[in-house]
């Protein structure tokens, strides 16, 4: 779930793109599968300093049932409003140094911002805490 966000960051503060994500990546953690569905908008605003990222996505999360232990599939709603930053300048190519408030979630060298690591975190944040393969089990 990369992105080329080059031209975003050569407009103007306020300047939005919206996308819709309909794609399978590879899983960021080897529980939950090889492959993880996912879906939804995701919506970027360009900021004085980055990019302000809001996402509303859905992602079927392979998992073991708690109770019988067969395979278990979960549809996880994560909900995200991350800012990223660039690494470099966008004009100069010159480097750029992180704002002391940032979380951490960059732009990196060639423009790309990656949506994976956001993801993963938000998964972790709304999964349940005991997946059932089915509600009666």
């Amino acid at each position: 779930m990369r992105y080329n966000v080059a031209q975003l960051l050569k407009e103007l503060t306020g300047i939005s793109r919206h996308y819709v994500v309909e794609e399978t990546i590879a899983s960021p953690e080897p529980e939950w599968g090889d492959m993880l569905p996912v879906q939804g908008p995701v919506d970027m605003v360009r900021t004085s300093r980055g990019i302000l990222v809001t996402a509303h996505l859905q992602a079927k999360v392979q998992d073991t049932c708690a109770r019988c232990l067969e395979p278990a599939t979960e549809l996880v709603d994560v909900d995200f409003e991350e800012e990223y930053f660039p690494m470099i300048d966008i004009e100069t190519g010159a480097p750029l140094h992180l704002p002391a408030d940032s979380d951490g979630f960059t732009i990196d060298r060639q423009h790309q911002l990656d949506l994976t690591e956001a993801l993963r975190q938000g998964v972790l944040m709304a999964r349940g805490l005991s997946p059932l393969c089915r509600p009666d089990c």
